[in-house]
């Protein structure tokens, strides 16, 4: 009997699974932050994985702000952020056809603009190999509104572009270390 229903179950899966993945985010947690008094305008539709179900996407939230609009049809929210720092987590739902998914944001104003992550990867630099990295999707503040980032303590080998927010470099041989 047990193998029977582990037979079914497998089954079940196979034929949910063959109808469609539905929406899949690319993370159960996306922080969206601006600078104080500036434009928010963003799709919560890059917030998910590439799928090849052309259902449309529709969305709902758990209640914003007054001062944010959100268009469940598109995905989109737009809208000024206030003047005072604000940060307060959302629960997202992207919807496609009867197929369901969840995930968090957080929505903040603030002063100045702030890392997605708490360290820099720069990926697999090799020695004697130029590298170029972008700052900029490090960056929450997506559209870079005054934004300035000061570099300190960088080895000789490496550059530090503030225009294009961008290190550059060849490492010697004798890198150690991240």
């Amino acid at each position: 009997m047990l193998v029977l229903r582990s037979i079914l179950v497998f089954f079940l899966i196979f034929a949910v699974n063959a109808l469609g993945d539905g929406p899949q985010f690319k993370r159960e947690k996306t922080r969206i932050s601006r600078l104080l008094d500036t434009e928010l305008r963003y799709d919560l539709n890059s917030l998910l994985k590439a799928s090849s179900d052309t259902t449309p996407v529709t969305w709902r939230t758990s209640p914003l702000p007054a001062w944010l609009t959100f268009v469940p049809n598109t995905g989109k929210i737009t809208g000024r952020m206030p003047s005072e720092n604000f940060s307060h987590w959302y629960r997202v739902e992207a919807r496609q056809g009867d197929k369901v998914a969840e995930a968090q944001i957080q929505i903040t104003a603030d002063r100045q603009a702030r890392w997605n992550n708490g360290q820099i990867d720069l990926g697999k630099i090799h020695a004697n190999k130029p590298f170029t990295f972008d700052l900029k999707p490090q960056i929450w503040n997506e559209d870079l509104v005054s934004v300035s980032v000061e570099a300190k303590h960088l080895p000789a080998w490496m550059q530090w572009n503030p225009d294009t927010l961008t290190l550059s470099g060849t490492p010697p041989v004798d890198t150690k270390g991240r």
